[in-house]
């Protein structure tokens, strides 16, 4: 029997633990932190994260959370609008909190061994032998699903220049439903964006971003933040900075691998989610690419599959695809020159004007994934 070290007991991790137990592997995975669950907000699933859960098999469980209109509106930060969403919404995303997909993807395994508290020292992608705090293991295929700051892809893959800041912090937190648009909005400034999700299980879900330069990590009194940044804005924004619980509110800096890897693979390690491919957050697809993951790499570890260069020839053009588009409508976003701002929000009314919702087409092509078969 065929058996699998996971490095991480997020998202990309168990999903792939889930996805080879499947196939009748062995899995263990070590998280070094002392639980799973850890703190985090809500993460959108979009229709290729659901059809991945089908094949893991709690793609129904997931969708019994609140679901909300994929297509975004866009106004500008006084509430004019640049990019209305098209009258009939044909998709739908998922808002599910972080810890219950989590804890729904850790009642899915069933013989999978689970180590908490079990750091990770060292990994020979030649052998498959790892070194835990722990003791030792030796297994047919090592998969690092150990985040944006990955130490098994630094030590694969030493010359890359790894992960750095694009320049952009992002907020997100929840506030008891109250004057939120009708649908999922998007409220565009100079340098900095909000982002509303109405309706979802009794609260509004909200997202900030902005520009800034260095990256602070570990700061205090976000919430008060929030407000100096966004509340003069145009309603219902300027409420809802003014009304969020400050214990809600999750700060992280962007980083991305601006430069894609030569590959996700050496030797028997794998990388999957961040560690292969962390991008910014603004097509919502760093767990949906993850699970994505998740499912390729289990079928090209079975006997239909191409093994881990088939892995790579089939997931590397891809993230590297939904890294670019999330990468422009970032820069897209966050243009602070008074100009460069004028010209994009003309572009984005034009674009309206013509029919066709940009947003709406940047994501087409993405959502509508199918796994390898």
């Amino acid at each position: 029997m065929s058996s699998a070290v996971i490095i991480g007991g997020g998202i990309g991790g168990l999903a792939a633990a889930v996805a080879l137990e499947d196939l009748g592997w062995t899995t263990t995975v070590c998280e070094r932190s002392p639980q799973l669950v850890g703190p985090g907000g809500r993460l959108v699933l979009a229709a290729n994260a659901l059809t991945a859960l089908d094949r893991l098999g709690i793609g129904a469980a997931v969708r019994e959370h609140p679901a909300a209109a994929a297509e975004v509106g866009v106004r500008s930060r006084s509430g004019r609008w640049l990019a209305k969403p098209p009258q009939a919404r044909s998709r739908s995303i998922v808002l599910i909190p972080r810890a219950r997909l989590i804890e729904q993807l850790a009642d899915r395994l069933a013989r999978a061994t689970v180590r908490l508290g079990c750091a990770v020292r060292s990994v020979d992608p030649a052998t498959g032998w790892v070194v835990t705090s722990d003791g030792g293991l030796r297994a047919d295929l090592v998969v690092a699903a150990d985040g944006i700051w990955s130490r098994v892809r630094s030590a694969l893959f030493p010359q890359h220049a790894g992960v750095a800041y694009v320049g952009v912090t992002c907020w997100d937190f929840d506030v008891p439903e109250s004057g939120a648009p009708a649908g999922p909005t998007e409220f565009w400034g100079a340098g900095c964006a909000f982002g509303v999700a109405p309706g979802v299980d009794g609260v509004v879900h909200c997202y900030a971003l902005a520009v800034e330069e260095p990256a602070r990590r570990g700061v205090h009194g976000e919430a008060a933040e929030l407000v100096t940044r966004f509340g003069r804005w145009c309603e219902p924004v300027a409420e809802l900075v003014r009304t969020l619980d400050p214990a809600t509110v999750h700060r992280h800096d962007v980083f991305e691998l601006g430069t894609p890897l030569p590959a996700f693979h050496s030797g028997r390690v794998a990388l999957v989610g961040d560690a292969a491919h962390a991008m910014t957050p603004n097509l919502g697809q760093g767990a949906c690419q993850a699970l994505e993951d998740a499912v390729e790499l289990a079928f090209h570890m079975s006997d239909a599959g191409g093994g881990l260069p088939g892995y790579t020839a089939a997931r590397l053009p891809r993230t590297s695809l939904v890294q670019h588009r999330a990468r422009t409508l970032c820069q897209a976003i966050m243009v602070t020159n008074p100009l460069a701002v004028g010209l994009r929000n003309a572009a984005l009314a034009g674009v309206t004007r013509l029919g066709r919702d940009l947003l709406t087409r940047s994501v087409d092509e993405i959502v509508a994934w199918q796994p390898s078969t």
